[in-house]
């Protein structure tokens, strides 16, 4: 069974349940996934959490982008949940791949303004849990469409982060 919080995207990487084993903390080798996190430019668009749902690396990047569209508009009003998910209507804001010279680069997502969702597959995903039950998460992002569209591929760098992935009480 999963744990849970108030909403599907308070979801967590652990589990309980006798059928289940728990996520080995001190794995050598993380896992892979596409990782969908909020971005933002300025304190006063800061999100709540930084890393918003952890998919399977296996899903369609067709899937993960309406995925993501869903995550982005999850406090919407009920009538526009309607009128965007059912009856097709215009969107403010679609989840896109960014383009290299005019050609969809389906190695990332984004959806929004700002705050932003970004999806991308990254590798070596792993959490730690600390003496206080924070999480933390890290992981290696792949190559970004800027570095991809780069002819000097030398120039790609793949780097790593550590966040905090619980709330931090806004």
């Amino acid at each position: 069974m999963w744990l849970s919080g108030d909403s599907p995207d308070d979801r967590l990487l652990s589990h309980s349940g006798s059928d289940l084993a728990p996520l080995d903390s001190n794995m050598k080798k993380g896992l892979s996934a596409w990782l969908v996190t909020w971005e933002w430019s300025g304190a006063h668009a800061e999100p709540k959490k930084k890393v918003a749902e952890i998919l399977n690396p296996r899903l369609s990047t067709e899937r993960v982008r309406e995925i993501v569209e869903v995550l982005y508009n999850h406090d919407a009003s009920l009538s526009e949940k309607v009128a965007w998910r059912l009856l097709k209507r215009h969107q403010p804001y679609r989840a896109e791949y960014p383009t290299i010279e005019g050609v969809p680069w389906r190695g990332q997502i984004i959806c929004g303004h700002n705050p932003w969702l970004l999806a991308r597959l990254v590798d070596d995903l792993s959490i730690n849990t600390g003496v206080g039950g924070e999480e933390l998460v890290t992981w290696t992002d792949r190559y970004t469409a800027r570095e991809v569209g780069t002819e000097d591929s030398s120039t790609a760098q793949v780097r790593s982060y550590t966040v905090e992935s619980c709330d931090k009480g806004h």
